[in-house]
């Protein structure tokens, strides 16, 4: 009875070897194409989207504060105060979960 190449630690180590050269390849293809990030650039440009996202939650209060004050009948500066109080408590509680132990866990690289 005939065994398989594959069955044997030399077909293993071509099928293993064969399998990283075509995986070498995908990645080269993705890099030509700008599929592929350096992770420091990753890193930045999620800041920057996470600054962006954080100054729009943070003017939210001071535009629809007066719209809100005149449908309820309040002072617009109290509305504004109360919502910006509420925003603030809501960034520190997402910020307090995104730097929880419980995440670094789940990333490898930490």
């Amino acid at each position: 009875m005939a065994v398989s190449g594959d069955a044997t630690p030399l077909g293993r180590l071509t099928l293993a070897r064969l399998a990283l050269g075509v995986e070498a390849q995908r990645l080269a293809m993705d890099e030509k194409k700008g599929r592929l990030m350096d992770l420091a650039a990753a890193n930045h440009r999620v800041d920057e989207v996470a600054a962006g996202m954080r100054d729009a939650v943070l003017n939210w209060p001071a535009r629809v504060a007066g719209q809100i004050a005149a449908e309820i009948g309040r002072d617009p500066h109290l509305v504004q105060t109360i919502l910006q109080e509420q925003m603030h408590a809501l960034l520190l509680e997402v910020a307090d979960r995104l730097d929880s132990p419980a995440s670094s866990e789940t990333d490898p690289r930490a």
